[in-house]
């Protein structure tokens, strides 16, 4: 059981401030109290993804030169969905 696992979280373990929340934008991490209404609209609508990695589903992961008739083996939508 997940409870047995995790120790509960007890009020002595709790500091009581404010976490700082983080976002990546453009390739460096912000944080978000700063922004405006519309903005943070947005960053509550975002919804997290991650691509598998392109080598994982190619057939040539030895580092060696794909063929032309492996890359078009590729099934697109398994790369990215």
């Amino acid at each position: 059981m997940i409870s047995e696992a995790i120790p509960a979280v007890t009020k002595r373990n709790v500091c009581g401030r404010t976490c700082e929340i983080y976002s990546r934008v453009c390739g460096y991490h912000r944080p978000t109290r700063n922004w405006n209404k519309g903005k943070r609209a947005e960053f509550a609508d975002r919804k997290p993804f991650s691509f598998p990695p392109a080598a994982a589903k190619h057939p040539s992961v030895d580092g060696s030169t794909p063929s032309i008739e492996s890359i078009k083996s590729i099934n697109i939508s398994e790369v990215h969905p």
